[in-house]
């Protein structure tokens, strides 16, 4: 989450979700060095602000899925990852 939210990292990908250099760098970097005992406390510092600023960003990522194995007929791998990768995907008898 911290490369789609702090200003100065440097996540290697164009873009960013939010940036607000004022705001919620600072929060950010908190709730990076946190230790393992105020972390809930920062991260939910995080998302109040982006509650408050009506600010959005994915809290979750599924990993993508791929089939593979003897008895995969026939698989297209889907066009983006947000599409469902069970479409066109048959398995022979085994």
């Amino acid at each position: 989450m911290i490369g789609y939210l702090l200003s100065t990292y440097e996540n290697g990908v164009d873009g960013k979700l939010v940036i607000n250099v004022e705001e919620l760098d600072p929060l950010m970097t908190a709730a990076f060095a946190a230790t393992a005992d105020e972390a809930e406390a920062k991260l939910q510092v995080v998302f109040e602000w982006m509650r408050d600023t009506s600010a959005f960003a994915p809290v979750m990522y599924l990993p993508s899925i791929w089939a593979h194995g003897p008895r995969v007929a026939t698989f297209t791998p889907p066009a983006t990852p947000y599409d469902t990768p069970y479409e066109g995907l048959t398995l022979t008898a085994s």
